[in-house]
């Protein structure tokens, strides 16, 4: 299907993907230019405060998916996928595990030769964009120990989302 644009679907979401992305790395990049990489890291964390709220609350809408552990397996299925993360979510005890075998935003960071800040970025930014994420269907999650990331030795990462209300 072509859109007025002339694109296909196939097209578009390419276009939006690499522009979301792209728009992530140059913010980021001018702002350490500017300020610094402590205060661009900073900014970012700040950004990443917010924006797992509105693509949770948005997927739970578009989906029509419940505020539990149901929706948070289904929600997270569509944004990692959409982000064309590689992982697997499987239930464990009542709980959710989710392993990260492959990150865009690792990639992109490699890809730009900025592979030495990768642990440094991650560090900030995956321990507050899945569990900003989670608390939006009253789950916690349980982020993966430093050192013990994608971004700092290649293992894959894994955070296991529990209940604070009931997630299961």
């Amino acid at each position: 299907m072509n859109h007025s644009s002339g694109l296909t679907a196939k097209q578009l979401e390419e276009y939006l993907y690499r522009s979301y992305t792209r728009l992530d790395g140059l913010w980021f990049v001018k702002t350490e230019e500017r300020c610094g990489f402590d205060t661009a890291l900073a900014l970012d964390a700040d950004v990443w405060r917010i924006l797992p709220k509105i693509q949770a609350r948005l997927l739970r809408e578009q989906l029509g998916l419940s505020a539990d552990g149901d929706g948070l397996a289904r929600a997270l299925t569509a944004k990692l996928t959409i982000d064309r993360y590689e992982f697997a979510l499987a239930r464990e005890d009542g709980r959710l595990a989710l392993t990260l075998t492959r990150c865009p935003w690792h990639d992109l960071i490699v890809k730009s030769q900025r592979g030495h800040l990768a642990e440094r970025i991650g560090g900030v930014i995956c321990a507050i964009e899945l569990p900003t994420f989670a608390r939006e269907f009253g789950c916690a999650a349980g982020i993966p120990p430093a050192g013990c990331r994608l971004c700092a030795d290649g293992s894959p990462c894994r955070f296991v989302f529990s209940p604070e209300v009931q997630c299961a």
